[in-house]
C-alpha cells in the first residue's frame, strides 16, 4: 500500500517553497501519494488548522529565524489537528546556525503526539545577506534533501538517538521576541515614495502590516523582509544593527553543508 505523504512549508523568502516543490516532485516520481500544503500566509494557516490531517508521513520544510523556529510554524504545529504516523523536518537556515530550532520542533511535535523521527538542516540564502560584505557561498542542497526525504520514507526501523547537543549559543537561548528586538529594526516606509498599493500587506506572512498608512505591528513582525523585497517602489527598508552584521559576517566566513540531526521520539 502506498504511503500517504504531506509536504508542509512556510516560506516568506521562497527558498523553502522551492525545496518543498522539489520534494513533492521527487516523491511523486517515486510513486508515493503526495500533496503540498503552503502555510506561509495567515489565511492558509488558519484553513489548515481547521482540517483534520490524516497522513502516514508529514514532511515540514521551514526556515530558521534568529536561531528559532518562526512563530507561525510553532502556531501551525501546536494548533493543527494532526493524525500523523510520523514527521520529518527540513530546516532551511542562512548559514549562521540552527540554534534551538531542532529542540523547539521536537518539543512541539511531542506535545502534538506526533513522532518526529528525523531532522535535516539545509543552508539557504540569508534574509539579511544584502547587508554583509562577504558573499554567501552555498552548496547545491537539492540532491541531499532529495536523498534525505526518500530515505525517511523508506526507513521505518531506523535507530533513533538523542538530539545532538549543539555548541553554546547565547542568541539561541534568548526568547524569539527578545532576540528580534535586539537583532534588527522593524521595516520602515518612506512616505514620499509609497503609493499605497498594498503589496507589502499582501506578502506579509503574519499580517503585521495594517492599511492605516501601512504601519508595522512590531509584535507580529518576524523580520523576514518579504515586504522590503516586494515593494515595487523601494519605499520599504529595514535596519540591521552593527553587532547583527558582525554575527552574519562570521557565519558567512565558512561554507555550511546539509547535515542530519537525529532525535528521539
Amino acid at each position: 500500500m502506498k504511503k500517504n505523504i504531506l509536504v508542509v512549508t512556510f516560506s516568506p523568502g521562497g527558498g523553502c517553497l522551492e525545496l518543498a516543490d522539489a520534494a513533492t516532485v521527487i516523491l511523486d516520481r517515486a510513486g508515493y501519494e503526495v500533496e503540498c500544503l503552503d502555510i506561509t500566509y495567515a489565511d492558509d494557516r488558519e484553513a489548515a488548522c481547521g482540517l483534520e490531517i490524516h497522513v502516514d508521513l508529514m514532511i515540514l520544510i521551514a526556515p530558521v529565524y534568529l536561531r528559532h523556529l518562526p512563530p507561525p510554524v510553532e502556531y501551525f504545529i501546536s494548533r493543527s489537528q494532526l493524525f500523523v504516523e510520523k514527521a520529518a523536518l527540513v530546516l532551511g537556515y542562512g548559514s549562521c546556525g540552527v540554534g534551538c530550532a531542532p529542540e523547539e520542533a521536537r518539543k512541539l511535535f511531542d506535545l502534538a503526539e506526533v513522532p518526529l523521527c528525523r531532522i535535516m538542516t539545509c543552508p539557504l540564502p540569508h534574509t539579511f545577506a544584502d547587508c554583509v560584505e562577504e558573499k554567501q557561498v552555498l552548496p547545491d542542497s537539492l540532491g541531499d534533501v532529495g536523498r534525505f526525504i526518500l530515505s525517511v520514507v523508506a526507513d521505518d526501523d531506523r535507530e533513533e538517538k538523542p538530539i545532538e547537543k549543539r555548541s553554546f549559543d547565547i542568541i539561541g537561548k534568548l526568547p524569539y521576541n527578545i532576540t528580534k528586538r535586539l537583532a534588527f529594526g522593524f521595516p520602515k516606509t518612506v512616505s514620499a515614495d509609497c503609493t499605497f498599493c498594498g503589496t507589502c500587506a499582501k506578502v506579509c506572512p503574519t499580517e503585521a502590516i495594517t492599511l492605516d498608512k501601512f504601519k508595522i505591528d512590531s509584535e507580529r513582525c518576524i523580520g523576514c523582509s518579504a515586504c522590503v523585497r516586494a515593494c515595487p517602489k523601494g519605499a520599504k527598508s529595514i535596519n540591521r544593527y552593527p553587532w547583527t552584521k558582525a554575527i552574519l559576517r562570521r557565519g558567512f566566513a565558512e561554507v555550511k553543508y546539509p547535515e542530519e540531526i537525529t532525535v528521539r521520539k
